[in-house]
């Protein structure tokens, strides 16, 4: 599977039948993940790697321990830092918009 362009704000409600019943909202790894496909992020992707972490962990709880493992990153994809995202916020509240800090917020 192929990511071509996004980010961590880009979610897929993902739903396994088998061999149990299981949900995951994916937004940085692929939506065959529960599947066992292997994943590629393209260079266009926006890619959060605390949130990515952070995913993985759900993926593990849900019996996929092997996502990371699946996914190749191309070295140019642009990375967002927790330093952007507190520009992006304090940029939020300099406008007056304090309603758009729960997009992506932590």
């Amino acid at each position: 599977m192929i990511r071509y362009n996004s980010g961590p704000q880009a979610a897929h409600r993902v739903v396994a039948l088998e061999p149990q019943p299981r949900e995951h909202i994916v937004s940085q790894f692929g939506s065959g993940t529960f599947a066992a496909a292997e994943t590629y992020l393209s260079r266009f992707m926006l890619i959060d790697p605390l949130a990515m972490a952070a995913e993985e962990r759900h993926l593990y709880e849900m019996s996929v321990n092997d996502a990371f493992l699946r996914t190749a990153i191309d070295e140019h994809v642009l990375v967002i830092t927790p330093f952007q995202h507190t520009i992006n916020h304090l940029s939020e509240i300099a406008r007056g918009a304090p309603w758009q800090l729960r997009h992506g917020d932590r």
